[in-house]
């Protein structure tokens, strides 16, 4: 009789367990699967010296399911991460630049320096949740392949994106889904955060005339050329006339050609990240390009027409051309025309020189013919 007994209790135990799993799979089928349209926002500071043109630049983000533990509690991998699309955060000239932080941005802004905001959005496209939980994307920021170019990629380049599903409360049922919440953790995985900061690193090239000699004209202006290489496409570099007239005057010192020329406000790279201007100067004038990026290259020439040219003024000494680096660059040339030391005269004279010589031989030809006469 004890041993029936036993049997039938363990029997028991056996069925009450087979339909509590099975209470418990039906209670999770029955939740109705939730196409989730959610949305979620990136936000990007971008910052760089101050006075320069907004560098044109893209950041982009991509998107994976991870599991982590937050406290004591481990969340579930994101389903689904491949049907989720992230916006860029673009950025360029056009893109407004505040030199002290505005209320609600949170970052630390360095003395002398500038910054912009723009936003990326994550969108979930129709993933689809079965059950109610807190669910975990890791979103890092794609960093490009140049580690010894202008931007400095934010050190803590990964944010969480939590999700949690819940039942939704206007349900009877209790058996439909919907987000609850949706909330970002920095890459401790403990600072509530969504933004990402990122640095541009830039310098000067101030382009300077000097003109010397017996000879030399300092009311002439003289052609420059600057070419840039390696500079993000689109960027827009700055040209700073306060140094320089914006345009040439038409005085007969200066080349025709050279004559009445505008200086452009800023050279802009092209498709390959190379870009080209032409500037005016004349003796003690400069002009100076700001926001050259950090790698690029810089070569500066000119127009020297009958003058000696030499590289370097005296007080921009650095090579006409270089790779951009932290330090300020100040260039120029050195422009020369001399009183030949022979005849004391000055090269570009000779002309007048031979017609008075000409006019001084006709008279002095008049003047002994009249005498002989007079002595006849």
């Amino acid at each position: 009789m004890k041993k029936i007994l036993n049997l039938a209790v363990t029997f028991f135990a056996f069925t009450v367990l087979f339909f509590s799993l099975q209470i418990k799979a039906l209670a999770v089928e029955d939740y109705e699967p939730y196409s989730s349209s959610d949305t979620a926002e990136i936000i990007k500071y971008f910052v760089m010296d101050e006075g320069i043109l907004v560098p044109t630049v893209s950041f982009e983000y991509e998107i994976t399911g991870e599991s982590i533990v937050i406290g004591e509690e481990t969340t579930i991998q994101g389903p689904e991460s491949h049907k989720i699309t992230i916006s860029s955060a673009d950025f360029n000239a056009d893109t407004a630049a505040y030199s002290t932080v505005r209320t609600g941005d949170a970052l630390e802004l360095p003395e002398g320096s500038q910054y912009c905001k723009a936003s990326a959005e994550v969108l979930f496209n129709g993933v689809t949740f079965t059950e109610p939980g807190i669910y975990t994307y890791k979103v890092t920021e794609i960093k490009d392949d140049a580690p010894d170019g202008p931007v400095i990629f934010d050190e803590s380049r990964d944010r969480y994106l939590v999700v949690q599903i819940g039942n939704d409360p206007d349900e009877e049922d209790g058996y439909k889904l919907k987000t609850l919440s949706i909330n970002w953790l920095g890459e401790d995985k403990e600072t509530k955060t969504n933004a990402f900061t990122n640095s541009y690193r830039s310098t000067s090239l101030s382009i300077k005339k000097q003109v010397q000699g017996n000879g030399g004209r300092t009311d002439k202006y003289f052609c420059f050329t600057v070419s840039l290489s390696n500079i993000l496409p689109g960027t827009r570099i700055l040209a700073d006339l306060e140094g320089a007239d914006a345009v040439t005057d038409k005085g007969p010192a200066t080349k025709e050609e050279y004559r009445e020329k505008e200086n452009v406000l800023y050279l802009e790279g092209d498709e390959n990240g190379n870009a080209v201007g032409k500037f005016y100067l004349k003796d003690g004038q400069y002009i100076t390009l700001k926001g050259i990026p950090y790698g690029s290259s810089y070569a500066v020439t000119e127009d020297p027409e009958d003058y000696t040219s030499a590289e370097k003024t005296d007080d921009h000494t650095d090579d006409v051309s270089g790779t951009a680096e932290d330090t300020e660059i100040k260039t120029g040339y050195t422009n020369t025309l001399d009183i030949n030391p022979l005849l004391g005269i000055v090269r570009s004279f000779w002309p007048l020189i031979l017609v008075a010589a000409g006019i001084i031989g006709i008279a002095a030809v008049l003047l002994w013919g009249r005498k002989r006469a007079d002595h006849k």
